[in-house]
């Protein structure tokens, strides 16, 4: 936006670059090359898998192209805790979206259910409860080709910023700079007037009329604390959508990493307490290293077991909207800490996914359910034990850290908007409190979790962003 707005623009990107001829598909591959820390990074306790892009066009690159709009009531409660009266709500917000919506191009034309779509679908329409077909980013996605762009898309089917708007700024003379890793912004009399970067054993030095951050949840907060910039709340609110999931064995074969990546979900429980809080229940593509991660250990042959008999197990994955929050915090050498805890509260919501996603893929005549804790709880369900008596078993063995399994897939918070500079980064321009010159567009800026496959948000609070400062330096 702000290169096609006649600015000069230099775009720093932490990772590589990797395009359709480097997709090979295989996971150690894609790991290493597209993902933050190789895929291997935790939160500090070690009870959270943390998974984010790390290549240029980022998340959008290796995600599931899942595309929902930030919903209404979300919208209303970010004014709402923010302090703001129509920054979320507003009209301009509101073109933001569509704006979006309409160059990322989303629609539900590419829905074909795979496999593991069609007993998720089928579980959720034998007990009655909500499904529908998920919005995606793509054109000319085929179920045939599909299965595998968590390693980038080999097709060019996924509208990725990285096709999209990368792609547009390079070609309105952006330049953009890979494997440069930022450390800090540089300031001067309470303004923003460039950056440091490291790029291999160089140090880069940009001089800027604006700097604008969007290196995530996760190392945005990193580089304002690096850089003494960002007022207190730099860090603080990190939402990280933790997921956990229950597996299911069938008679039939499922082959759960072929087929469209979401091609169905369920909002039957996004709501739990009255206040927005609850979980998505979707089910994602498991290629041999996610069970891997995921299982827990019972025994050496139990393990094998699973993992050899991937080709029967689906999985059904409960996407927790976190009420709580943790925080990034900077080690010695300032390289960032993640510290997070899911709350007693989120636990509960927790609980209550594990017990609606085993009855979702009973009903569905799944033969053997297995919890993702620890050490994992298996259910049959035409044993005649009920669901109580599995429900037991993982409640034993517990919600937290390190007695469930879990991954984060979706950062945010940690530099969020806000009228108040006590609780938040920038204000509803996106402009740092406490220095000029200085914005932050990504989804760090999320008041609180969004509940959704967060990418469109985060795009669309970046558009709007980007027009206002375009407008302002016009």
């Amino acid at each position: 936006m702000l290169a096609g707005a006649g600015l000069d623009v230099t775009i720093l990107e932490a990772g590589a670059y990797r395009n359709e001829s480097d997709f090979t598909h295989l996971e150690a591959d894609a790991y290493r090359d597209m993902y933050l820390d190789g895929g291997l990074n935790t939160t500090a306790d070690g009870g959270m898998v943390v998974l984010a892009g790390a290549t240029l066009g980022g998340g959008t690159v290796i995600n599931y192209t899942t595309s929902f709009a930030t919903p209404p009531e979300i919208r209303q409660e970010w004014d709402t805790v923010s302090g703001f009266s129509d920054v979320f709500t507003g009209a301009d917000y509101e073109a933001s979206t569509v704006a979006v919506q309409t160059r990322l191009n989303v629609n539900k034309d590419f829905c074909f259910p795979s496999p593991r779509a069609q007993l998720l679908e089928k579980g959720l329409r034998e007990l009655g409860w909500h499904v529908d077909e998920t919005p995606r980013n793509v054109v000319g996605c085929t179920e045939v080709a599909c299965g595998y762009c968590t390693m980038g898309c080999r097709i060019g089917a996924k509208q990725s910023t990285l096709i999209t708007y990368l792609q547009d700024a390079a070609d309105h003379g952006a330049r953009i700079v890979t494997a440069a890793h930022v450390e800090r912004v540089i300031a001067d009399n309470g303004t923003a007037t460039g950056v440091v970067a490291r790029v291999g054993e160089a140090t880069l030095t940009v001089q800027a009329k604006a700097v604008v951050l969007a290196a995530g949840s996760l190392h945005t907060p990193a580089i304002l604390m690096r850089s003494g910039l960002g007022g207190r709340a730099a860090g603080d609110y990190l939402h990280l959508h933790p997921v956990t999931a229950v597996w299911a064995r069938f008679a039939e074969r499922v082959d759960p990493w072929s087929g469209i990546l979401q091609a169905r979900y369920s909002d039957e429980f996004a709501n739990l307490d009255g206040r927005g809080y609850g979980f998505k229940l979707e089910t994602a593509p498991v290629h041999p290293l996610f069970p891997a991660a995921f299982l827990g250990w019972e025994d050496g042959a139990s393990f094998k077991r699973d993992v050899l008999g991937l080709g029967h197990l689906d999985v059904g994955g409960i996407l927790l909207r976190d009420r709580d929050h943790g925080r990034v915090e900077l080690r010695k050498d300032g390289t960032p800490v993640w510290k997070y805890a899911i709350s007693k509260y989120d636990q509960a919501h927790i609980r209550e996914g594990v017990k609606r996603a085993a009855e979702l893929y009973a009903a569905a005549g799944a033969e053997e359910i297995v919890s993702s804790t620890i050490r994992p709880v298996r259910w049959r369900p035409s044993s005649g034990r009920p669901i109580e008596e599995f429900m037991t078993g993982v409640d034993a063995i517990g919600y937290a850290s390190n007695q469930t399994n879990y991954f984060t897939f979706h950062q945010m918070g940690t530099a969020r908007m806000g009228a108040d500079p006590a609780t938040s980064v920038v204000g509803p321009d996106n402009e740092a409190h406490d220095t000029g010159r200085l914005f932050v567009m990504d989804g760090s800026c999320f008041p609180t979790a969004s509940g959704v496959n967060p990418m469109l948000s985060i795009t669309a609070i970046a558009h709007r962003g980007a027009m206002r400062l375009a407008e302002r330096m016009a």
